[in-house]
């Protein structure tokens, strides 16, 4: 059995899809797998035990990986998914960041989806570069949520998020509903995050109800619902 610490718990709605992985590889069934998450353990940690040290997002301190690594160099060291630059365009943009791509050699560099791997591999060291690796979705789709019988009433589903760093999303939005109009498209609009907010249920209706959806997020990668 392959024992693995797992390090990095995210906050926010990436915790659901840590606890997902803790989970779905806890109940192998095969029985491969036997997994415990640092965070809810107590005391000193006994990592001589563990084969595998999964750092899964940036959310812990380059000491605490330097340490492990130290200790047990013959342990096997995965990063990621959640090990995203804030500034993907640009390259580290922060001391974790630059730390990260100079200095840390996981055996293996995990992201979500191919797209945003290719796009900054070149920021990381030729080491972690060669290593770099996606990890497929691990979700069960509700497919009664998806109806291919429903009346098209739309062109178009608008899908808005502002992202923090996306200064110019405002002006992108208004060119593009501009756009549609002047067109005669119709289209509906769901908006996410800061911007507004939407019930799941309503979202896949109005997909249902849409000929092509429209990500207005300026992203690295599209988020679990897109998927």
């Amino acid at each position: 059995m392959i024992k693995i610490l797992m390090i990095g718990k995210p906050g926010g709605n990436l915790v659901r899809t840590y606890e997902w992985h803790i989970k779905a590889l806890n109940e192998d069934k095969k029985n491969r797998f036997s997994v415990e998450c640092i965070h809810n353990m107590k005391g000193n940690v006994d990592i001589s035990k563990f084969d595998v040290f999964w750092f899964y997002a940036k959310a812990f301190h380059p000491d605490l990986y330097n340490k492990i690594k130290k200790i047990r160099p013959e342990a096997f060291f995965i990063c990621g998914p959640n090990i995203l630059l804030d500034k993907p365009d640009i390259g580290p943009s922060d001391e974790w960041d630059f730390w990260y791509v100079n200095h840390c050699n996981p055996n293996i560099h995990l992201d979500q989806v191919d797209f945003y791997s290719n796009h900054v591999k070149k920021f990381l060291n030729k080491q972690t570069a060669a290593k770099a690796k996606t990890l497929d979705k691990c979700i069960k789709l509700d497919e009664s949520l998806y109806d291919s019988n429903c009346e098209k009433t739309f062109d178009c589903l608008l899908y808005s998020k502002k992202r923090r760093y996306d200064h110019s999303f405002e002006d992108f939005r208004l060119s593009l509903i501009e756009l549609l109009e002047k067109n005669n498209i119709s289209f509906c609009e769901v908006a996410a995050g800061k911007f507004g907010s939407y019930k799941r249920e309503d979202y896949f209706s109005l997909l249902n109800k849409s000929k092509i959806m429209v990500n207005l997020s300026l992203d690295e990668c599209p988020g679990i619902l897109n998927y």
